[in-house]
């Protein structure tokens, strides 16, 4: 039976949820609360050329039919690729091989504690936040030197306030340790295998990077197709209210009221309390800025890296995208580098300090003329979600599954997944 279905949020996965919601056959109507499409994986552009809104690079999700989707349509415009050479800094090392913290970045006796540590480890890790997470699975040197002052300077709350989830922010869920022919031969050892990264790139799943536009032109390919099957996509819109009940839900948008049949929901779920009566004890999070500084130079950047996580407690940068080393032979020697702050007094001065720290990681010589900078924020923030929010959160989400039925939970506010492939995949056997 064709149905009526809203999609609420214009990100990655409301165009999928939108696409496999058409493609059955369903009448679908997209909203988007901006003037356009794609969520964080935009790009904006300059006389230089392109540039992301953080490190977003498309990976297959081993679904056929979803991969088909997602690539097949664009396949002639993208470069594909298995090996992601990706780095690290802290403690004034730059790592080139690995996303991961480098425990071998540690200080004398602090290195053999921690190797020593990580091995001693306990293989079961049960733990209600990520301050306990992290100390179970590498030690309490690894957390005391490395991840402790790393977590506050960036998100400005004590790991022990933070959700265990957190550890897949920024790659924090595997460490380099040891010399290579020592890691790998630990890496043998179930239970370390997970907590330890190889000491050099290593083939994986394909993973896709337009050849141009940034990944913007990806997502512009996307929309293409679910407009082709007949999406009526709407911008600038949100939605004033909805009045459910088990056959028709009556939403309204636009100074309209449209009936539907189900609403697949990809923004956050602690909005719909506003709209539906429902237990609602979320508090609001505190938001921390989030800038994006980007820089072109006349010259090759110093390095194979694709992105490079920093670690250091005493920068501002947390992660890097060098668009070099995105495509073949590109002579866009670019960064983009993101920053989470509490408060941006003058963003001359940020620029400033972010360009000193590209050259104390070695990634610019000081010859190296910087020939375009610029300095952009991401309105939305990023949000710190605490363990007591995280708790009612995932509440509020089971009370919705239970009373509203025909509301899908989508994205990553579903709390079903964390990385971009395994919310794509969540999506597609939702609306396939």
């Amino acid at each position: 039976m064709t149905k009526r279905v809203l999609v609420v949020g214009g990100g990655v996965v409301g165009i999928t949820a939108a696409y496999f919601n058409a493609l059955k056959g369903n009448k679908v109507t997209l909203i988007e609360a901006s003037n356009e499409i794609g969520g964080l994986l935009k790009s904006s552009s300059s006389t230089f050329g392109h540039f992301d809104y953080g490190v977003h690079i498309a990976s297959r999700t081993g679904q056929p039919e979803l991969d088909d989707f997602l690539f097949s349509q664009n396949s002639q415009s993208l470069h594909s690729f298995t090996l992601q050479e990706a780095g690290s800094f802290f403690n004034g090392q730059l790592t080139s091989f690995s996303p991961f913290l480098n425990l071998n970045s540690l200080n004398g006796q602090h290195k053999k504690n921690a190797g020593y540590e990580l091995i001693k480890a306990p293989t079961n890790i049960e733990a209600d936040n990520l301050a306990t997470a992290l100390k179970i699975r590498y030690g309490e040197t690894a957390y005391k030197e490395a991840f402790e002052p790393y977590i506050k300077h960036t998100f400005g709350v004590k790991p022990s306030e933070l959700p265990i989830y957190y550890m897949q922010f920024f790659d924090m869920y595997r460490v380099v340790a040891f010399d290579e022919k020592t890691s790998s031969a630990v890496k043998g050892i179930e239970y370390l295998n997970d907590r330890i990264a190889f000491q050099k790139p290593t083939p994986g799943v394909e993973k896709y990077y337009p050849k141009t536009g940034g990944i913007a032109y990806w997502v512009k390919g996307l929309y293409k197709q679910i407009l082709s099957l007949g999406v009526d996509v709407i911008l600038n819109t949100t939605v004033k209210s909805i009045e459910y009940n088990d056959k028709n839900i009556s939403v309204k948008f636009d100074d309209n009221e449209h009936c539907f049949n189900e609403i697949d929901w990809t923004i956050s779920s602690a909005i719909l309390p506003h709209y539906l009566p429902l237990n609602n004890n979320i508090k609001k999070p505190n938001f921390r800025k989030t800038v994006l500084l980007d820089f072109v130079f006349q010259e090759p950047i110093l390095t194979q890296c694709k992105y490079i996580n920093n670690f250091s407690p005493t920068h501002l940068s947390t992660r890097l995208t060098c668009y070099q080393n995105l495509l073949p032979d590109s002579t866009f020697y670019a960064i983009t580098v993101e920053v989470l702050v509490e408060t941006v007094k003058n963003s001359e001065d940020l620029l400033n300090k972010i360009s000193t720290e590209l050259t104390e990681m070695g990634l610019v010589s000081q010859s190296n003329t910087c020939i375009f900078s610029q300095h952009r924020s991401i309105n939305e923030g990023f949000p710190i979600i605490t363990r007591e929010i995280d708790s009612s959160i995932k509440k509020l989400n089971a009370e919705l599954l239970s009373k509203y039925p025909n509301i899908k939970l989508l994205g990553r506010s579903s709390s079903k997944g964390f990385f971009m492939s395994e919310l794509l995949i969540d999506t597609y056997m939702n609306c396939k």
